[in-house]
């Protein structure tokens, strides 16, 4: 398996696991925590005793990432078949992401790629671009950052795609010898399958036999035929088509050697060649085919023209389009979540700060379906606590460090043991301060449940306030490109 299909298949299960699962943007760590750390059992035990509230992470709140490569006039890009440097895409001024299918001969793009359809673009520059999908404004706001944007996919792109296409047939080498080749204009349609063809066509008999015949204007243009045999005589120079073929006066046409594939699985594909100073200097595609796999190139023509070095550019395995995560190698998975000032009131707005925040992966919650959940415990009192005391009950000898306070409620987490009702609680070293909890109010996930899949510190802090609202964000990235 490839790096880029480990990578697809990560961030698959990553997405399919918080869609059917329940993943959670968690904070905790009131006390103000130093922003070195080591990942150990130890602290993330540690780091799950201190959760304060966590929120479910929506279909909405999280996308998979690739590298923003915002189009530059006079760049070199890769085609898609090259993507060692992953300089194979581009994002426009439009924020309309492009695959680019050839690149000109390696040349520098001049011409922004702007028109959104199924079929591919080329521009004026010579390069051959296939769209991909749009970003939308909030999309961009949400998840896009100054190194990576959000795959955001098209329904009508991946719909339409085709898979074992050849869309492009890139010529390393023309190679030499090749000798048969006219253009020119039919001078007469003797019958449909008889025509009389320009003076400067070869006298030589059955010359072009086993040649094809493309119409590029008038007449029949865009029409691809394989000539059955050439002669001349006193009246002209002749050609015979197998199969019955409306051309006439106006029709203009290439007469050049003839392009086939040899493939197990895949039709349809049709090409025909143009010939300078007896080299293949371009093979242009007309019907880039369907279903190819292994694809040969075969060239017939008449003499031994040898030493053609001729690349197929064959489609991704779904079709140009189909995968935008395989296609695009998307490496990043973000997350995006925003608190909204009390969350419900089950966030305090004033006189609390946190520093860490987190992803935990399904942990035991009493309702399934809440979309917020609370840790730690919550108890109404009588006597006013300090934030950031530790608190102990006098008869469960349980603990835990306050976060919030006022003169008639705290919220406790980091507990230690089960608080019960009608207990005094008191502060540690100072049991004066003391208060009769007068009811435990139930929180909504069972303590240290759930896997902490990654945290992070935040040195300075997040202050809560009354008109405050905060995104946490997180970037998963799965290698280190």
């Amino acid at each position: 398996m490839a790096i880029v299909d480990i990578i697809k298949y990560s961030i698959d299960n990553i997405i399919d696991g918080t869609a059917n699962d329940n993943l959670y943007v968690v904070l905790g760590g009131h006390n103000e925590v130093s922003n070195t750390y080591t990942q150990t059992e130890t602290n993330i035990d540690e780091v799950k005793r201190n959760l304060i509230f966590g929120k479910k992470v929506k279909s909405s709140d999280y996308t998979a990432m690739v590298k923003r490569n915002t189009w530059v006039s006079n760049t070199a890009y890769d085609s898609y078949a090259n993507t060692t440097n992953r300089n194979h895409f581009i994002i426009n001024q439009n924020n309309d992401v492009y695959k680019c299918i050839w690149n000109a001969n390696s040349t520098v793009s001049t011409s922004e790629p702007l028109t959104k359809t199924n079929a591919l673009i080329e521009t004026a520059d010579g390069y051959l671009w296939k769209y991909m999908y749009s970003i939308t404004g909030a999309a961009m706001t949400k998840f896009g950052t100054t190194t990576s944007i959000p795959i955001s996919g098209n329904t009508s792109v991946e719909a339409n795609a085709v898979a074992g296409t050849i869309d492009y047939v890139s010529i390393n080498d023309g190679g030499t010898g090749f000798s048969v080749y006219n253009t020119g204009t039919i001078l007469s349609a003797v019958s449909n399958t008889l025509f009389l063809i320009a003076t400067t066509a070869d006298t030589v008999t059955n010359v072009y036999g086993g040649s094809s015949i493309y119409i590029t204007n008038g007449t029949g243009a865009g029409t691809l035929k394989t000539i059955d045999t050439s002669y001349a005589n006193a009246t002209g120079k002749y050609i015979t088509l197998s199969s019955n073929t409306t051309l006439s006066t106006d029709s203009e046409y290439v007469i050049s050697p003839r392009i086939s594939i040899t493939d197990r699985a895949g039709t349809g594909f049709e090409a025909y060649t143009t010939i300078a100073n007896g080299s293949i200097s371009a093979i242009t595609v007309i019907d880039a085919g369907s279903g190819y796999l292994e694809p040969t190139l075969n060239i017939t023509t008449k003499g031994t023209p040898t030493n053609t070095d001729i690349d197929l550019l064959l489609s991704s395995s779904g079709g140009h389009g189909s995968d935008p995560y395989t296609e695009l190698e998307s490496y990043e998975l973000y997350f995006s979540v925003n608190f909204l000032l009390a969350e419900d009131t089950t966030l305090p707005v004033t006189d609390f700060t946190y520093y860490q925040t987190g992803l935990l992966f399904n942990p035991s919650v009493d309702v399934w379906s809440q979309n917020t959940i609370s840790f730690g415990a919550s108890l109404d009192v009588n006597t006013a606590f300090t934030a950031n005391a530790l608190v102990i009950g006098e008869t469960s000898s349980a603990s835990g460090i306050v976060y919030w306070a006022n003169t008639t409620h705290i919220k406790v987490n980091d507990v230690i043991g089960t608080f019960t009702n009608a207990e005094t609680i008191y502060l540690s070293g100072n049991t004066a301060v003391n208060s009769a909890i007068d009811i435990i109010k139930d929180v909504d996930s069972v303590r240290s449940t759930g896997d902490l899949v990654l945290y992070s510190n935040e040195s300075d802090g997040i202050a809560r306030a009354s008109n405050i609202s905060e995104d946490i964000k997180f970037l998963i990235t799965l290698d280190n490109a």
